[in-house]
């Protein structure tokens, strides 16, 4: 979903950087949560994005490291984005992915 509620018909792709967790500006920040965002050129997750994943490209492989979790409620570019960090479930995730 674009700023002004209209949707995409096409799937959208952004690049962010991880950051220190402290520089993400929520007051419920833990091991679980990874912070990321585009500082500089104000690029985010928006309402809707919810459930997409964050990439990484380790060893020419793309690994999913994350879940858009929580982003700021208002068009705030600038903010950073909370993410799941999918390596605290993985238990989780292999004991319910078979069934």
């Amino acid at each position: 979903m674009f700023a002004d509620g209209t949707l995409s018909n096409e799937l959208l792709e952004i690049q962010v950087s991880v950051l220190p967790n402290e520089d993400c500006r929520w007051p419920l920040i833990n091991s679980s949560i990874i912070c990321a965002g585009d500082e500089i050129g104000g690029k985010n997750p928006y309402h809707g994005d919810s459930g997409g994943p964050l990439m990484i490209k380790y060893d020419g492989r793309w690994i999913q490291i994350g879940v858009t979790s929580m982003s700021h409620e208002y068009e705030t570019p600038y903010l950073p984005a909370m993410y799941v960090r999918v390596t605290e479930y993985m238990d989780w995730i292999q004991e319910n992915i078979l069934d």
